[in-house]
């Protein structure tokens, strides 16, 4: 379910509450079984590394260019476009499904 920057992905047993104000970051894991919560500290969901080698490593900032539309999605999939433009421009895809 998306309201905003907040996405919260559920299911029967979990849910997992997403950022996406300034490139897509966690926020929250909680357990419906047990009841506990989880701050994740708004880490970013995903990074990475690039270069070549000998060289210092560049990590690109990502920003969300694509991402499910307000309000429930149909089977509880969630896919995010996020993109760099720097050192070049690229695209990743991340899709969560319940």
């Amino acid at each position: 379910m998306r309201a905003g920057n907040k996405v919260v992905l559920q299911s029967p047993s979990f849910s997992l509450t997403l950022d996406m104000a300034d490139g897509l970051h966690a926020e929250q894991w909680e357990n419906k079984l047990t009841g506990r919560k989880l701050v994740m500290g708004h880490g970013a969901e995903v990074g990475f590394d690039i270069g070549l080698p000998g060289q210092s490593l560049t990590t690109p900032q990502l920003t969300v260019t694509k991402a499910p539309p307000e309000g429930r999605t149909a089977g509880g999939e969630a896919v995010f476009e996020l993109t760099s433009r720097e050192p070049s421009s690229g695209t990743f895809r991340r899709r969560f499904l319940r």
